[in-house]
């Protein structure tokens, strides 16, 4: 955390609001934040959930732009400094960047590239639960006012909130990047994306099917039924594919049956 906390401190960026949620620790991270008491905002809550927590803290931010980052998680020290700039294109709602993954120690593991810009409503179509915005809770600014829009993160998801989120983002705005990384990603056995397989696809299902009762997404309605089928479909046969590779075959099983319960 204090890695996390000083790479905010550290921004080249003059203008910065520090908000730290701490969601109901029980290791020493209060300590750690009180630190840096003058620098900073800490706000507490019961353990409610990371959904919960970032809606707090975004809620109190003052600022027309808005960053996220998981306490794990490193900026560069340009990553404001350079999103920033992209806002003065008004069709701009939100902006993000390559990542490099690294151990605990910041060593590099791997590096992933962001490749997506523009209207990206309908690549959430083509690639149901691909991260679009790369690892967007650390990567991502975004104008606040979408946030208001869209009505936050939703709190009864976990490992799919992300997605959401920016789900509904993209619908009212074009999205850029950086083509540059601006964020160091700890790799480690606690990232939520690593957990249950079982867990991990069950919460991306209830995110996907909220596709199917979005009012506001904007497709010709002859159009949008083939395309929610085609999305429900795809993403079944993925999800049995990793229980197959994770030699989970009973669940894999049940996944290519999922296939038969299209939402209505």
């Amino acid at each position: 955390m204090r890695d996390s906390i000083e790479s905010v401190l550290n921004q080249t960026y003059p203008n910065i609001e520090l908000i730290v949620v701490d969601d109901g620790s029980t290791d020493d991270s209060v300590h750690i934040i009180k630190e840096y008491n003058s620098e900073l905002t800490l706000l507490e809550q019961d353990n409610n959930g990371v959904s919960a927590a970032r809606n707090l803290g975004i809620n109190a931010a003052h600022g027309e732009l808005i960053c996220l980052l998981d306490a794990d998680d490193v900026w560069l020290s340009n990553k404001v400094r350079d999103q920033v700039e992209h806002f003065s294109n008004p069709n701009c709602g939100l902006v993000y960047s390559s990542v490099i993954v690294c151990d605990e120690q910041l060593s590099k593991i791997d590096y992933l590239s962001a490749e997506y810009s523009g209207d990206c409503r309908f690549l959430l179509f083509r690639f149901p639960t691909r991260s679009i915005v790369t690892l967007g809770c650390s990567t991502a600014m975004f104008r606040k006012k979408f946030f208001e829009s869209v009505g936050g993160f939703d709190t009864k998801l976990h490992t799919s909130a992300d997605w959401d989120f920016f789900r509904r983002i993209a619908n009212q705005s074009h999205l850029e990047f950086l083509s540059q990384a601006s964020v160091y990603y700890r790799r480690h056995n606690n990232n939520m994306s690593l957990q249950s397989l079982k867990m991990y696809y069950a919460d991306n299902e209830i995110a996907i099917a909220k596709l199917f009762t979005d009012v506001d997404y904007p497709q010709n309605s002859l159009t949008k039924p083939f395309m929610l089928l085609y999305v429900w479909v795809r993403f079944q046969l993925g999800a049995a594919s990793a229980h197959f590779k994770n030699r989970e075959f009973k669940l894999s099983f049940s996944r290519l049956l999922r296939i038969l319960s299209f939402p209505k």
